[in-house]
C-alpha cells in the first residue's frame, strides 16, 4: 500500500515532468466514445482528478497505455 505522502511526491514529479498516464492521452482511448478500444475498465483512470490512487491505496495504471 501506498502513503499519502508517496501519492502526492508522485502527483508533484507528473506536473514537474508532464508524465502523461490518462486514458485521453492514450492511443488506444476511442474518440467517440471514450472507452478503450481493448475493453479494460477505465474509469479510474479516465474520470478521477488523481487516478492514480484508488481509496484503498493501490496504485493503478493501465498496462496498455501507449502515449499518442
Amino acid at each position: 500500500m501506498s502513503t499519502f505522502s508517496e501519492h502526492e511526491q508522485f502527483c508533484a514529479e507528473a506536473e514537474a515532468f508532464a508524465f502523461r498516464f490518462r486514458c485521453g492521452d492514450c492511443f488506444h482511448m476511442s474518440p467517440a466514445d471514450g472507452r478503450c478500444i481493448f475493453g479494460y475498465p477505465n474509469v479510474a483512470l479516465h474520470d478521477s482528478d488523481s487516478p492514480v490512487l484508488l481509496a484503498k491505496g493501490q496504485w493503478i495504471f493501465c498496462k496498455y497505455f501507449e502515449l499518442s
